[in-house]
């Protein structure tokens, strides 16, 4: 008991710790080591570098980050430079190196502070990660508590890694309905368009964008109300710039398990689409496709195991 009450104060002290530390954006950034680091676009070593001259230096499309990062489907909406930050092609310190350079050389605003804080975000994920250790996988995250969205009492048992599910029996239809719907999220037959599109294009492209992420993992955790580490795990297996930290992080964030002082944070489909998808522009560009995500991309069958309980 003594030993669960300490496990149970250090998780608080952390969780405090961690919704509290927002000192670091009012950071001076000279004083990160990343305003140190030397950098040439001129000698590109990668697409990824070639990509950053690009974005930042070339077209400028880094003074409109804040107001078109929200952007969906293909397009210059955003940096796009995770693809090669999650093979180490481009280093984070070199991008944020070349945006100091662009503020001293052109110009500072919103934008370019935004796009240093996502990379700022990136690194926190990474540090929360090493801080955890393999909290940050567990279907209780951080915070030691079922995700908001979980309705339901299914006893989860993960014998050595949360990919090994043992269930008991009596909670078999509870799990197989979870399954049935996180089938028909992950092959975008939902019947809500605007999450289909994502996990379609996601698919058949290997990317989404970050809106797209937050809306199709909210829709999956509060609105099918299956398990998130279902979603994180699929997200695992297809996303070109998957990142452990970075993926997990910001699914146990959504499911309320993780950094996130709120412990609920779901998305209004409507209000999303309404928001960012008005003229549907990306739907049509969706069904333009004719994705049609096979019927084996995922097993029918759930792939964990039932046992009698004792």
């Amino acid at each position: 008991m003594q030993k669960g009450n300490c496990r149970s104060r250090w998780i608080h002290s952390l969780i405090h710790s961690v919704n509290s530390e927002k000192k670091i954006e009012r950071r001076p950034y000279i004083s990160y080591e990343f305003a140190h680091y030397p950098h040439d676009l001129s000698t590109i070593g990668s697409t990824g570098r070639k990509r950053l001259e690009n974005y930042v230096f070339k077209d400028k499309k880094i003074l409109t980050y804040k107001n078109t990062r929200n952007g969906l489907g293909p397009g210059d909406y955003s940096s796009r430079l995770s693809k090669w930050l999650a093979v180490n092609s481009i280093r984070a310190a070199e991008i944020g190196s070349a945006i100091l350079q662009f503020e001293d050389q052109y110009t500072k605003n919103e934008s370019t502070y935004w796009l240093l804080f996502e990379l700022l975000w990136r690194d926190y994920f990474h540090f929360l990660h090493r801080k955890v250790d393999t909290l940050l996988f567990m279907p209780t995250g951080i915070k030691g508590v079922q995700s908001p969205g979980l309705q339901d009492s299914i006893q989860w048992t993960f014998p050595g890694s949360n990919y090994q599910m043992t269930i008991a029996n009596n909670d078999c239809q509870k799990v197989l309905n979870h399954w049935k719907n996180f089938r028909k999220w992950a092959r975008g037959k939902t019947g809500e368009s605007f999450v289909d599109v994502m996990m379609q294009e996601l698919f058949f492209t290997g990317e989404i964008s970050n809106r797209a992420r937050q809306c199709a993992a909210s829709y999956l955790i509060h609105d099918l109300h299956a398990p998130w580490w279902w979603g994180a795990q699929w997200f695992e297996y297809l996303l070109l710039d998957y990142d452990v930290s970075s993926n997990w992080g910001n699914w146990a964030y959504i499911a309320g398990v993780g950094v996130d002082p709120r412990s609920v944070r779901k998305f209004n489909m409507q209000i999303q689409a309404q928001k960012y998808d008005s003229n549907g522009a990306y739907r049509k560009w969706g069904l333009e496709q004719n994705w049609e995500v096979p019927e084996d991309a995922l097993p029918e069958e759930f792939p964990g195991t039932f046992h009698e309980m004792h």
